[in-house]
């Protein structure tokens, strides 16, 4: 630990507070934790102290597993109450070990709003399962809400060194793997919430379960289609040993997944946008994206109705109400422009999963590995 953390941990020892009878002062930020005679209170500069102490002793999780700020803010708590307990040398001590403890695994399990022709079915770094029981026995007994999650369920395990770190990664993963399943079932929306709707006298209820659709380019046997395939084993590996265009293609299946899952325009215009970007602008272009991105996104699938020229024209406005949305706050209302332009990137992003696929006819065989290749005659 460096020599500034040690004088700011005894900085934060002596003006931290505990007692029985504390009580923050109105209007004023603290963070109280316990009660009784050891509960702590930390307020002022002290509170800046903890919140700057948590900051500059967290690592990231997703890049290094490593304890967030909020699991680090936990740990400086305790660590208050075990220096004015034992003293700062062996809190100190216990702080360093705990900073240093090796990641563990972490299983998550959640529900997932698609369905599935398998029983069992493996996408990424994620197992989807009809039942629990199927890979878990027992498991499903000792936790009698597992019914609430839902069917199917989808599961992971991370390696993380607490509980908020390794949340936060299996929110990634399952992130990583949905944007992936969401391709393989033709979304167009993302499931709706439950809700009720009133309409003169009648009223209707709707558990948004009808939303959901089924997980194809898989087979009978569990084994994903060509180039999906591909993709689910990208998934699986660290992002640095992903090639160039597998990061592409997973980086432009979140950036889909979430243009079609606000219903606001100009998220879905932006978001559309950037899944294009991902996929069509050379390193050398991005200073100028608007012409690539019209002219090869073209190139790739056309919407009906319209000839090049007209989407090529229509891609260009597109790109201009992403960037008055992005950055001057201006807002395009028009959904209709919005899901033409989600339809399109769908038909791009099929178009890219296809070039993962080894036996997609490029030349002497092999996946594109990058945008190059993808863009090279073949």
């Amino acid at each position: 630990m460096e020599p500034a953390d040690l004088a700011d941990l005894h900085d934060l020892v002596i003006s931290a507070e505990i007692g029985v009878e504390l009580e923050p002062q109105a209007n004023t930020l603290y963070r109280m934790v316990g009660i009784g005679p050891n509960s702590l209170l930390v307020r002022g500069p002290a509170l800046d102290l903890h919140n700057a102490l948590s900051l500059r002793l967290a690592q990231s999780a997703l890049g290094a597993s490593g304890h967030v700020p909020q699991s680090v803010a936990n740990l400086l708590d305790e660590f208050i109450r075990r220096a004015n307990a034992t003293g700062e040398v062996k809190a100190i001590a216990w702080l360093e070990a705990e900073l240093i403890t090796p990641p563990q695994n972490w299983t998550f399990v959640q529900g997932l709003k698609f369905h599935t022709p398998l029983d069992c079915l493996t996408v990424g770094k994620c197992s989807i399962v009809r039942k629990l029981d199927d890979i878990a026995p027992g498991l499903p007994g000792a936790f009698p809400m597992i019914s609430e999650l839902g069917n199917p369920l989808i599961l992971t395990t991370v390696r993380a060194r607490d509980h908020f770190s390794a949340r936060l990664l299996a929110r990634e993963t399952f992130a990583e793997t949905e944007a992936l399943l969401t391709l393989m079932a033709g979304w167009n929306n993302l499931p709706d919430n439950p809700h009720l709707e009133f309409h003169g006298t009648s009223q209707r209820y709707s558990t948004g379960a009808s939303a959901r659709a089924l997980i194809q380019a898989v087979d009978s046997i569990g084994q994903l289609w060509p180039g999906y395939l591909e993709a689910s084993d990208a998934l699986a590996r660290f992002p640095t040993l992903r090639t160039d265009w597998e990061k592409r293609t997973l980086a432009a299946s979140r950036w889909f997944r979430v243009a079609i899952g606000t219903s606001w325009p100009s998220q879905s215009i932006a978001a559309s946008m950037s899944a294009l970007e991902c996929l069509l602008v050379k390193p050398t272009e991005r200073n100028k994206k608007r012409d690539p991105i019209a002219k090869r996104a073209t190139d790739v699938g056309r919407l009906r109705g319209k000839t090049q020229a007209e989407q090529v024209a229509w891609l260009n406005t597109m790109y201009g109400y992403r960037n008055d949305a992005v950055h001057a706050g201006e807002f395009h209302q028009d959904e209709i422009d919005a899901q033409a332009l989600m339809a399109l990137t769908r038909s791009v992003m099929h178009w890219a999963i296809h070039h993962l696929d080894p036996l997609h006819g490029k030349q002497g065989g092999g996946q594109c590995l990058s945008l190059t290749d993808v863009l090279a005659a073949h």
